[in-house]
């Protein structure tokens, strides 16, 4: 028998439309570090907008989406990945909610994600940004610092 090795790329985003809920999309980010997570969140919205046609993401003026953001045990990554991440959420979100999900291992530019969406919040771009963690806490790893 032999062993035969074959690389395998892992897609660190995830996204989805809540079953129950026709305006709100599950986004879940492992990190940051691997392939560009802004270019994959495109064509998963896009990818999920086609799948769900009855009930598509209305990218229209005045229409207010919701997302729940998953971060959770996120180790952080390339920062600029993380700016890229924040441009298409607002534009997804525009004038509506993000609820991100955090916990003790959501670190470093993770928790840049969330801050540039709460300063989009401040500017008008979105309507909140809500920031939950499983202990209620809302506490993340909070290294401080950017490589």
């Amino acid at each position: 028998a032999s062993l035969e090795r074959i690389g395998m790329q892992i897609q660190p985003v995830m996204v989805r439309r809540m079953a129950d809920q026709k305006a709100t999309i599950y986004v879940r980010i492992d990190t940051f570090a691997g392939p560009p997570v802004g270019s994959a969140l495109k064509k998963l919205i896009k990818s999920e907008v086609q799948n769900n046609a009855p009930n598509p993401v209305n990218f229209g003026a005045g229409h207010k989406e919701s997302i729940l953001l998953d971060l959770r045990g996120n180790s952080g990554g390339r920062l600029v990945q993380a700016k890229e991440a924040a441009a298409v959420l607002s534009d997804l979100a525009r004038s509506g909610t993000v609820i991100a999900l955090v916990d003790e291992n959501t670190a470093s530019a993770a928790e840049a994600l969330v801050v540039q969406l709460r300063d989009f919040a401040r500017a008008g771009r979105l309507e909140r940004v809500l920031i939950v963690s499983s202990d209620g806490s809302a506490r993340t790893f909070g290294k401080g610092s950017a490589q």
